[in-house]
């Protein structure tokens, strides 16, 4: 928000404004966009908040530019640090491996594009590793079904 409040020759007397600027930019919409960018939602979610709001937003472009080059390396390098860690720890177990596995379809009932395939220990119920397939690439094997 921001107040102008001017006398009768035009003269500015008070310029008030409710978050600072930078650039051109209300600091609360660049809150908005870091916030909402890293929270894992869809683009069509947020811009519909920030109309909601009445407020500028990025367009699709560089909102999923920034999660590609910011957010996703940083969550794939967390993934791997915890799963190196899973794996340390299973191999000093003297328990054998016991694992299975399972795959989902993107959207049941629907024509589905990914498969995600996930494998997990039995014995603590951790996910060692996963996997996210092109369904034209999931081919089942052997029966032709």
């Amino acid at each position: 928000m921001r107040v102008v409040a001017r006398c009768i020759d035009g003269h500015i007397i008070v310029d008030w404004q409710s978050q600072p600027l930078i650039g051109r930019m209300p600091a609360g919409n660049l809150l908005f966009c870091a916030v909402t960018v890293f929270s894992g939602q869809t683009f069509a979610h947020v811009q519909n908040v920030a109309t909601f709001l009445n407020m500028k937003f990025m367009s699709y472009t560089p909102f999923y530019d920034i999660q590609r080059a910011n957010l996703i390396p940083v969550i794939m390098e967390t993934w791997k640090t915890h799963q190196q860690c899973l794996f340390a720890e299973l191999r000093h177990t003297e328990n054998p491996l016991r694992l299975c596995g399972d795959g989902r379809m993107d959207s049941p009932g629907f024509s589905a594009k990914y498969c995600c395939y996930t494998l997990m220990d039995m014995d603590t119920d951790k996910v060692l590793t996963f996997a996210v397939v092109d369904v034209r690439e999931a081919r089942s094997g052997g029966s032709g079904i």
